[in-house]
């Protein structure tokens, strides 16, 4: 072997050697024709979700964390900010509102109740008018959305208790719908949505289209319930108006 190696250059085999060790020539054409088709079908996908709920920009940015990072620097966040909390501190309200939401749940680590957990915290810093009451309903059922993942819904109930009127009947209606896309990085958040009946319009819970404002759900949920105080009034007055009649009827039957 090593005389052959010092022998005189075989040509014929070398340049048949070469030949055989070079790479096919890419198929350009193959190549623009699959990256079209990927730009394409996710162009669609875009396009086939108008409101953003499957897909959309990750609101914490694109720097990845471990769970347990996360976890810790929460946990220790948390812990800081009560320790500023003294007994004899006079503290309002809305100083306690000030204290900092916890991450909404990230995809890889979806579990229902601890969303529907943290959508009872996301409620509590809205500003709603005194005495206002809600309760929080999971539901049970959840929707396929394919291609783009699964839905999950989540009821809550307005209302204004008194102590004559414990369980009123006018209450307001929320429905929260939270979407657990798989189209997305695990690291992203499940992205929360919610409504008031009566109303179409379409809020955020998270991301660049939440409101800022912890105020306008009052406003709304103070309607709802006033137009069906309204209502309520309305059919009472109109139930008695028919008894009355129903009772002169039958007084003249008998005159």
């Amino acid at each position: 072997m090593f005389e052959e190696a010092l022998g005189p250059l075989d040509l014929v085999q070398h340049s048949a050697l070469k030949e055989s060790l070079k790479k096919p020539p890419l198929n350009v054409e193959a190549i623009f024709g699959t990256v079209d088709a990927i730009t394409q079908k996710a162009a669609a996908l875009i396009n086939a979700d108008t409101q953003e709920e499957f897909l959309y920009k990750n609101p914490n940015g694109w720097k990845r964390h471990s769970l347990q990072k996360d976890a810790s620097l929460l946990n220790q966040y948390f812990n800081d900010f009560d320790s500023d909390i003294t007994p004899s501190s006079s503290l309002t309200s809305s100083d306690f509102l000030a204290k900092p939401l916890e991450p909404w749940a990230l995809l890889e680590a979806f579990h229902f109740p601890d969303v529907v957990r943290q959508i009872t915290q996301f409620i509590e810093t809205w500003e709603l008018t005194p005495a206002t009451k809600f309760v929080v309903i999971a539901q049970e059922k959840s929707l396929k959305m394919p291609p783009f993942g699964e839905r999950y819904f989540v009821e809550v109930h307005f209302s204004k208790p008194t102590p004559k009127c414990p369980n009123p009947l006018a209450r307001a209606k929320s429905y929260f719908q939270i979407n657990v896309s798989c189209l997305l990085p695990r690291d992203y958040p499940v992205n929360v949505t919610y409504r008031f009946e009566g109303y179409s319009s379409c809020f955020y819970a998270l991301g660049p289209k939440k409101m800022s404002s912890n105020k306008f759900q009052r406003f709304l949920i103070d309607t709802i319930i006033h137009m069906k105080l309204a209502f309520y009034a309305q059919l009472e007055k109109c139930e008695r108006l028919e008894v009355e009649q129903e009772k002169d009827d039958e007084r003249k039957i008998h005159c």
